[in-house]
C-alpha cells in the first residue's frame, strides 16, 4: 500500500450542485499520489504534475457533465416557455436537495474512514467498511426521504403559492436525489481503485438518458410530470452502468446495497404503499442477513452497546 501514514485523504463528496465532489475527490487523489512518489522514488514532480493534470481534466469534465445533468430537465421546461412548471420544478428541487446536501457529508465521512482503513489494514477491510457505512448511510437517507414525501403538502406551505405545484412532484425529484446520492457513494471505490475517471462514464449515462427523456415525455399538457420523471428515470442506468464498472474493477458490490438502492424507488409508490414497503425493508434489515451481513450485524451491535455505554 501506498500513501501517507496516516490514512487522512479527504472524503469523496456525494456530487453536489457545486462541484464539490470533484474537488474532495482531487484531495484524495492528490494524497494518494503524492504518497506514491514519495520515499525517495525515482519518480519526481513532473511525474506527479503529470498525474494531477490528468485527475483534474477528468474531474472538470466529470463536473461538467453533472452539472448540466442535474439542471437540463429544469432547462428543457424554461426553453419551451413553460414558466409555471419550471417554477414548481425548481421548488421541489429547493426541498429535495437536503438529501444531496446530507449525503455529501456522510460521503466524506465514510471515505475519509474507508481511506484510514486502506493505509493501516488493507484495501479488503476499506471495502468492508465502505460497504457497511455506505448501507447505514443510505438507510439514513431513504428514512429522511420518505418523511420529505409523506409530508410534501406541509412542507410545500412554507415556499409562496405559486410554488403549490412543486408537492405534486416532490417524490420523483427526491428520488433523482437519492439515486445521484448513492452514485456518489459508488464513485468511492473508483478512487479506492485509483481510476476516478470511470465516475464520468456514469455522468454521461445519466445525462444522455435524460435529454433522450426528455424529448419523449415532457408534453404541452402534462410537461412538469415528464420533466421531472425524465430526472429520475435517467438515474437507473447511470446506477446500472456504475455498478458494472465498480465489479468490472474487482470491488465488492453486495446484495443489500443493490436493494437499499432499488429501494429508492418506493418514493413513487402511493403513500400507503410506500410505507408498507419501507416497512418491509426495515424488517429485512434488522431481522435478517439480505440487507446487512452477519458480519455487519454484529459490527452495528457492537457500535450501539459502545454508543450506550
Amino acid at each position: 500500500m501506498g500513501g501517507g501514514a496516516d490514512g487522512g485523504e479527504r472524503g469523496v463528496g456525494v456530487p453536489g450542485g457545486d462541484g464539490g465532489s470533484e474537488r474532495d475527490l482531487g484531495g484524495v487523489f492528490a494524497s494518494r499520489v503524492a504518497g506514491r512518489f514519495g520515499g525517495g522514488e525515482a519518480a519526481d514532480a513532473e511525474g506527479l504534475g503529470g498525474k494531477l493534470l490528468g485527475f483534474g481534466t477528468w474531474a472538470a469534465l466529470s463536473g461538467i457533465v453533472w452539472q448540466a445533468w442535474q439542471i437540463y430537465s429544469l432547462w428543457y421546461l424554461a426553453k419551451l416557455g413553460f414558466a409555471a412548471a419550471s417554477d414548481a420544478f425548481a421548488g421541489a428541487r429547493l426541498i429535495g436537495q437536503v438529501v444531496i446536501i446530507l449525503a455529501a457529508a456522510m460521503t466524506g465521512i465514510v471515505t475519509t474512514a474507508a481511506f484510514a482503513a486502506w493505509e493501516s489494514r488493507s484495501r479488503e477491510e476499506a471495502n468492508a467498511l465502505l460497504g457497511l457505512y455506505t448501507k447505514l448511510a443510505l438507510s439514513g437517507l431513504l428514512a429522511l426521504s420518505l418523511v420529505l414525501v409523506l409530508a410534501d403538502d406541509l412542507i410545500v406551505l412554507v415556499l409562496p403559492s405559486e410554488f403549490a405545484a412543486a408537492a405534486e412532484v416532490l417524490a420523483e425529484v427526491v428520488v433523482f436525489f437519492q439515486l445521484t446520492s448513492a452514485l456518489g457513494f459508488l464513485a468511492v471505490h473508483f478512487a479506492l481503485v485509483e481510476k476516478t475517471r470511470l465516475m464520468l462514464w456514469s455522468w454521461l449515462v445519466g445525462l444522455g438518458s435524460n435529454v433522450a427523456l426528455v424529448i419523449w415525455l415532457v408534453r404541452p399538457e402534462h410537461p412538469l410530470s415528464g420533466a421531472v420523471l425524465s430526472a429520475a428515470i435517467s438515474c437507473l442506468p447511470a446506477v446500472a452502468v456504475c455498478l458494472v464498472l465498480v465489479r468490472a474493477e474487482g470491488q465488492p458490490v453486495s446484495r443489500g446495497l443493490v436493494l437499499l438502492t432499488a429501494a429508492s424507488l418506493l418514493l413513487l409508490l402511493p403513500d400507503a404503499a410506500m410505507v408498507a414497503g419501507a416497512a418491509g425493508l426495515a424488517v429485512l434489515g434488522a431481522a435478517t442477513t439480505v440487507v446487512f451481513s452477519r458480519e455487519e450485524r454484529i459490527a452495528i451491535g457492537n457500535r450501539i452497546r459502545q454508543r450506550v455505554k
